[in-house]
């Protein structure tokens, strides 16, 4: 997934969290379907910062910059356990699928380092310390 799909998902659960398409509509003074659009993966929009902040003002809740503070820092972006693991599976399916393809080392070393990636992520959602 990548991170534009990975922010719109998160800003749709500010949406949620806010009251929905309607509600946060009414916070940011635009309309339902321009919020449609914004949380829409299919959708090139993104929401700017501006809106991220005034929902999470609105909710108390860092629901996405949050998220987003824990990705600079080397964390995970979602910090769903469900869906990183969901990610190591399938960083784990493409390095097979690249030995078994016979790929270069290139690009099977670059796989096997997603997958280590991805791995860490799923321990990062976990949260707390690995000693």
């Amino acid at each position: 997934m990548t991170v534009a799909a990975e922010v719109k998902g998160l800003f749709g659960q500010l949406v949620t969290v806010v009251g929905g398409q309607d509600a946060a509509a009414a916070f940011l003074g635009i309309s339902q379907q321009r919020v449609s659009q914004l949380i829409n993966p299919t959708c090139a929009d993104m929401p700017t910062v501006m809106h991220i902040v005034t929902l999470e003002s609105a909710v108390g809740q860092p629901i996405v910059t949050g998220a987003l503070a824990r990705a600079a820092s080397g964390g995970s972006l979602t910090a769903d356990p469900m869906k990183e693991i969901g990610d190591v599976v399938i960083a784990q399916a493409e390095v097979f699928h690249l030995e078994r393809t016979g790929a270069d080392a290139k690009a099977k070393k670059a796989a096997a380092l997603r997958l280590v990636r991805e791995a860490t992520e799923v321990a990062d959602s976990y949260g707390g310390s690995a000693a």
